[in-house]
């Protein structure tokens, strides 16, 4: 099985037992997806979209085996280079505000540049998201600008991207420097 462990947190693969958490979070709005109106919707994409997907994860809490979220490494849609991939993640509102997304969020870094190979992750996120731009900075991504009208929303508005990236070199300069 596909696992990483962190000081706190395991991440593992999603299989559909994870159903009941995956839909309790999924009915709250978040990142810009429409929530789901049935167990069904959420059965649905787990199969299509997570489940038996090597660098997709769900965090998991090591003190209560409880699954608090996801990760993962896609292809980044915006870099034509077979060594890039984007990082995304999602948390439950609960869990927001004590560390764990930067914690796995540096678990996958070091997975990608170690294990994997990967030269550069990017990352993007909606410039009223300042959690999330947070998680990045903290991880040692840099700024690389905003992308103009990138996303349309599940309520059909058009938004600007925040771009973010790590080269694999800044990343070991990041992990070796004094923070």
């Amino acid at each position: 099985m596909n696992r990483i462990l962190t000081e706190r947190l395991m991440l593992r693969t999603l299989t559909l037992a994870d159903l009941d958490d995956c839909f309790m979070d999924s009915t709250k709005p978040s990142a810009g997806w429409m929530p789901h109106g049935t167990q069904e919707e959420t059965r649905h994409l787990l199969e299509s979209v997570y489940i038996g997907k090597e660098s997709i994860w769900g965090i998991v809490r090591q003190d209560t085996g409880k699954l608090v979220g996801s990760i993962g490494l896609m292809h980044d849609f915006k870099r034509e280079y077979e060594r890039a991939r984007s990082v995304g993640y999602a948390l439950n509102e609960d869990c927001r505000g004590k560390g764990y997304m930067t914690e796995a969020v540096q678990a996958v870094l070091r997975h990608a540049f170690e294990r994997r190979g990967l030269s550069i992750i990017s990352a993007y996120a909606y410039p009223w998201n300042v959690s999330s731009r947070r998680v990045l900075e903290k991880c040692g991504f840099r700024y690389e600008g905003t992308l103009k009208r990138a996303a349309t929303l599940s309520d059909g508005s058009l938004h600007d991207n925040d771009c973010y990236a790590i080269t694999r070199e800044e990343w070991v300069d990041w992990i070796f420097q004094d923070r």
